[in-house]
């Protein structure tokens, strides 16, 4: 069943819940979340190019922040171009006003800042007549990113 499970959550790369995975295997939802733990250890070693993680309920397989530089080209974005730069403008000027982000983005920035609060990468708070839009530690934790290290990585990223 364990490899079963793995061949799951490697073909659900956007994340599985373990109620789903109980309905493809048949098992409990209890039996379920013991094996995906017993994975999650395994996976911890060392020796392994990747990790799994849980999220709310979710798990997916990620790549290991050591590794990312490696295959950074091999995978394909999930996220067009566009939604892209403004969650980096988002990202950088953390908290930015919404209106700072329409005057760097443009207009089409709105749909954009809509998308990224309902994905829950960023939130927005009220401020006077706009919202002040803030990176979310769901963020942090889907691109493996530091604090401290955000801005450089951003920095880089832009470049191209």
């Amino acid at each position: 069943m364990k490899s079963k499970i793995e061949a799951i959550l490697f073909a659900k790369n956007k994340g599985i819940s373990e109620k789903e995975i109980s309905k493809l295997t048949n098992l409990s939802t209890k039996e379920v979340i013991r094996i995906l733990n017993l994975l999650k250890k395994e996976y911890e070693d060392d020796n392994k190019g990747i990790k799994l993680t849980c999220e709310n309920g979710i798990w997916k397989m990620q790549v290991k922040e050591e590794h990312l530089d490696t295959v950074k080209s091999l995978i394909p974005s999930e996220f067009p171009k566009s939604l892209l730069k403004t969650l980096a403008v988002i990202a950088w000027k953390s908290p930015i006003k919404q209106s700072d982000v329409i005057k760097i983005r443009g207009n089409k920035a709105y749909k954009e800042i809509e998308k990224l609060i309902k994905e829950g990468f960023i939130e927005p708070k009220k401020w006077r007549n706009t919202r002040k839009l803030n990176i979310t530690k769901k963020f942090k934790d889907y691109f493996g990113v530091e604090e401290e290290k955000l801005k450089e990585i951003i920095k880089e990223y832009t470049k191209n």
